[in-house]
């Protein structure tokens, strides 16, 4: 139990010689009652009434600085109805994309998947952002679904003269892809071929988590240590020799382990109806969610039994024991 007035509680200290002054002076009276009335019964039943009262409104007392100090017992908690589903598809565009161990190519692969997934439902809004050595936003969340259409029809290693692929780095700023402050369900589709890894993965991923962040990833490409080639078929060449760059998943299918998501596989053939078969799911759906609304204040329980105790007193003083008083 926590208190979030906790100095309320040193009142209770008083209660102990209040208690004590109050019960030597009614002892005083009624033995000096017995000795003039020479009925030591009757100021024996009244002594136990008095007795019963001020334990009942001591208990009340005792309530009530309780009540008075808010106590709590755990969280709070509220419910509340996310309106869309934004779906954010982040896009590997580097030099690798451009195998073809999927045909046409891994980043075809990739625009086609998008494709197929963008819904007409109008609870859904979609962005599409490309990561290369940084990401960068082509569409910013909207539900004009024709703009990611024609996004994905531009999609190019020349779209950015940065070199390379830091996954780690270009994932960091993620959470700004969607809209602040606004009810939404948070889901992205990172399609790559995960080749270089992802640095300070489990960072990422608490972090994801935190912002309520469901990551599906998809792995394109196949495991295997074959050719590189560019979109007319020619072998990639350095120093004279074929480049080979096989797709990597592990990372990816951590990240849609922890933070909710699913891992998705191109080798896979019933892999674009499974990510299709994850929107349906959602299509048309006010998902409530519970969260912590801070902590639970369970003074009023408190309070009731304060009360109640003194309404135990109040009916001990007038209706019990009348002829005694």
């Amino acid at each position: 139990m926590t208190f979030s007035y906790p100095l309320f509680l040193l009142l209770l200290l008083f209660l102990i010689p209040i208690a004590a002054i109050s019960a030597a002076n009614v002892r005083n009276i009624f033995s000096r009652s017995a000795a003039f009335t020479g009925n030591q019964n009757l100021s024996d039943k009244a002594f136990l009434k008095v007795v019963f009262i001020g334990f009942a409104e001591g208990i009340a007392f005792i309530f009530l600085v309780i009540a008075a100090a808010q106590p709590s017992w755990g969280k709070k908690y509220a419910q509340e109805e996310s309106v869309f589903t934004d779906v954010a598809f982040v896009i590997d565009i580097s030099r690798s994309m451009t195998m073809n161990d999927v045909q046409p190519s891994r980043l075809d692969y990739a625009a086609s998947v998008v494709r197929l997934l963008l819904s007409e439902d109008p609870q859904f809004r979609y962005s599409l952002t490309v990561i290369k050595g940084g990401a960068f936003e082509l569409v910013p969340m909207t539900d004009d679904r024709e703009a990611v259409r024609l996004a994905c029809g531009a999609l190019s290693p020349d779209l950015t003269t940065s070199i390379g692929t830091d996954l780690g780095e270009s994932l960091q700023n993620l959470d700004t892809i969607f809209p602040q402050n606004m009810k939404t369900e948070k889901i992205v589709f990172l399609l790559t071929d995960g080749v270089g890894g992802i640095n300070g993965r489990r960072a990422l991923c608490e972090k994801w988590k935190e912002q309520n962040i469901t990551v599906y990833t998809v792995c394109i490409g196949t495991e295997t240590e074959e050719p590189l080639k560019d979109r007319f078929g020619s072998p990639v060449l350095y120093q004279n020799r074929p480049v080979a760059v096989p797709a990597e998943s592990a990372d990816l299918q951590i990240i849609a382990a922890e933070t909710g998501g699913l891992f998705f596989s191109s080798e896979e053939k019933t892999a674009i109806s499974q990510m299709r078969r994850v929107l349906l799911e959602r299509n048309g759906r006010l998902e409530k969610k519970s969260y912590s609304a801070g902590n639970r204040d369970d003074s009023a329980w408190f309070s009731f039994a304060a009360f109640l105790c003194l309404g135990i007193g109040y009916a001990l003083r007038v209706f019990l024991w009348r002829k005694y008083i």
